[in-house]
């Protein structure tokens, strides 16, 4: 999932602890009920200071111990984009039911839902 987000209404950092609250890190390749490599934790950066702010988090979750089991989320350099359909871009929103991720988050800050775009 791609997340296009207003900085000045939500940071990236916010945007990767929501993140981490709302999936397991520690599960490799898989997502709820869904398997296979599409499915593996990771975040994928388009600069420098992502990646950084990225590894920093995992770096801090890790020492924290949080989890219970190793943080298996990667950090890697984002590649090729390729559009989703319609309907998969915006289910957080269209079609709750069917997403594994909690609105909770979205419902707690009501200028949350107006800053993001998932595509």
């Amino acid at each position: 999932m791609r997340i296009i987000f207003d900085s000045r209404l939500i940071t990236y950092k916010e945007l990767l602890e929501i993140s981490f609250a709302v999936h397991d890190p520690t599960t490799p390749n898989r997502r709820g009920n869904d398997k296979g490599i599409q499915y593996r934790s990771a975040i994928f950066f388009y600069d420098p200071t992502h990646r950084h702010t990225a590894e920093t988090l995992l770096k801090t979750l890790t020492e924290e111990k949080l989890y219970g089991a190793p943080i298996v989320t990667q950090v890697v350099p984002a590649g090729q984009w390729y559009e989703a359909e319609p309907i998969i871009r915006n289910i957080l929103f269209e079609i709750p039911s069917k997403v594994t991720v909690s609105l909770w988050w979205v419902q707690k800050s009501p200028s949350l839902e107006s800053s993001l775009l998932i595509a």
